[in-house]
């Protein structure tokens, strides 16, 4: 059947292009980019693990799924433009033996945005971006639908185990924009319930811009990344669908070697002083 629940939020958040949904979830990765009406999508299902795409010099957009990271780039020269990034990656990762224990879920993005006003006035220029984390239990939702079922805002909505999406804008602006730091960070825990739990993971972010009237350039550069992570704990035994998708470890404090050296050296020294004085 038809995706019915594609959407289109601030006109950027969302799958572009229409797809036939299964409702079954595989990994993929998928950069899109725009640039006025002309639409790059880069959907890999089940195949690469890496995808970039560009148009021209205006936007481009890398998403890998081995390192959880996305690179983002969105600008705009003129001033009746738009432009946009976007990355979407996914997997389904199987956890075992971890009841009771928590898994840790990180997704930044760090994005610089600059622009050129050459007015006072107010106008209708958006410049924007967004992340989201989702998360659902395995095979509810596909790459076409997990956005618009995360929101929740219709009755029949399939309800995600976890979900936050974090957006931000600089609208309207009436003076020159130099080197906004754009740093959002989605930071939680999901409690293992079994010692076999399966879920599907979906992280997007997305930069764009479209300016009218007095804005006459901007730049939105996320190439210093959007990352993403899992992490558990010790002794959890993890697989993914894509089998690459980063999951790292916690570990236990403890003394290093050298340390247990300093302190066996202390006591032989003392035990070889109190001998001595012994025998003196």
């Amino acid at each position: 059947m038809l995706g019915s629940k594609i959407k289109i939020v601030h006109g950027f958040i969302l799958t572009i292009v229409i797809l036939i949904s299964t409702n079954t979830q595989a990994y993929f990765v998928r950069p899109v980019v725009t640039f006025g009406s002309q639409v790059t999508d880069g959907l890999m299902l089940n195949g690469a693990t890496s995808k970039a795409v560009q148009f021209n010099d205006d936007a481009r957009s890398t998403v890998d799924l081995s390192t959880g990271e996305m690179s983002l780039f969105a600008q705009g020269n003129g001033s009746s433009v738009s432009s946009s990034a976007q990355g979407t990656m996914g997997d389904t990762i199987n956890f075992r033996n971890g009841m009771g224990t928590n898994v840790d879920i990180s997704f930044g993005l760090d994005a610089i945005l600059n622009a050129t006003i050459i007015g006072d006035t107010p106008n209708s220029s958006f410049l924007g971006w967004s992340i989201a984390v989702a998360v659902f239990e395995t095979g509810l939702v596909d790459h076409t639908n997990f956005f618009g079922n995360a929101l929740q805002d219709d009755p029949g909505d399939i309800a995600p185990v976890f979900f936050r999406q974090i957006s931000g804008n600089q609208n309207s602006p009436a003076s020159d924009i130099v080197n906004f730091s754009i740093n959002e960070n989605i930071e939680s825990s999901i409690l293992l319930e079994s010692n076999n739990v399966t879920l599907d993971f979906f992280y997007l972010a997305s930069l764009f811009g479209a300016s009218n009237g007095e804005v006459s350039s901007y730049t939105l550069d996320g190439e210093n990344t959007a990352t993403a992570g899992i992490t558990v704990a010790p002794n959890v035994i993890t697989t993914s669908d894509s089998g690459v998708f980063p999951v790292n470890m916690t570990t236990t404090n403890v003394p290093e070697p050298n340390i247990f050296g300093l302190l066996g050296l202390g006591l032989l020294s003392m035990l070889l002083f109190l001998r001595a004085r012994k025998v003196i």
